[in-house]
């Protein structure tokens, strides 16, 4: 694939991030869980992306854009930083926008999201809440790049995700992230949470 420029995104972005994740995502199978079958995914799911851009990833730490030479946008990484949540008012706001988002699907995204934050480290480490290529551009070095760029930016502090696909798993995997488990082990949606060590002192 020719060169990336990868930047990160702006307020003025997030209508490219959100129409971004939500192709990348489309065939998703912990995603699809999650909205469930009585939903449809272009309703839910770009509602949900634009919330969780405005409410979280913009404001509490970066979200990384890779465009390629014609300056279209191919993927996204969505990273929250180290020590940094929303307070109570913002938590409220953000619940009640994915309350409106969700709709009937509120209680299934709880459940399953529950299952595997039990598995997240307790200490301060960057999140990577999603990392996205469209389909035309998967299987050209993308992700990676963008895993590189993440990894690089944060530096000696520590990395944590969530994989939902054995193929992310295996990217992840090469770029240095252990295994911690899985939530609903045995479903076609499980989610491998998964780390990479970091050097700052716990």
């Amino acid at each position: 694939m020719d060169p990336l420029k990868i930047s990160t995104a702006r307020p003025g972005d997030v209508v490219e991030v959100v129409e971004v994740l939500t192709r990348a995502f489309r065939a998703d199978p912990f995603t699809l869980a999650a909205i469930g079958p009585r939903q449809r995914y272009e309703k839910v799911v770009p509602r949900a992306f634009r919330v969780l851009v405005e409410e979280c990833f913009l404001p509490y730490g970066r979200i990384d854009i890779a465009r390629d030479d014609a300056g279209t946008a191919v993927g996204a990484a969505m990273w929250q930083a180290p020590g940094r949540e929303p307070g109570w008012i913002a938590t409220a706001r953000m619940n009640a926008r994915l309350l409106a988002a969700y709709g009937r699907s509120t209680l299934r995204v709880r459940r399953l999201e529950r299952k595997s934050d039990k598995l997240a480290p307790r200490f301060p480490h960057w999140y990577l809440g999603f990392l996205g290529v469209v389909g035309e551009a998967q299987g050209r070095g993308v992700g990676g790049a963008l895993l590189d760029h993440g990894i690089a930016e944060a530096g000696d502090h520590a990395a944590y995700l969530e994989s939902s696909t054995p193929g992310s798993q295996a990217l992840y995997e090469r770029k240095g992230f252990i295994p911690m488990g899985a939530a609903e082990q045995g479903k076609p949606w499980a989610v491998v949470c998964m780390w990479r060590p970091g050097k700052v002192k716990r």
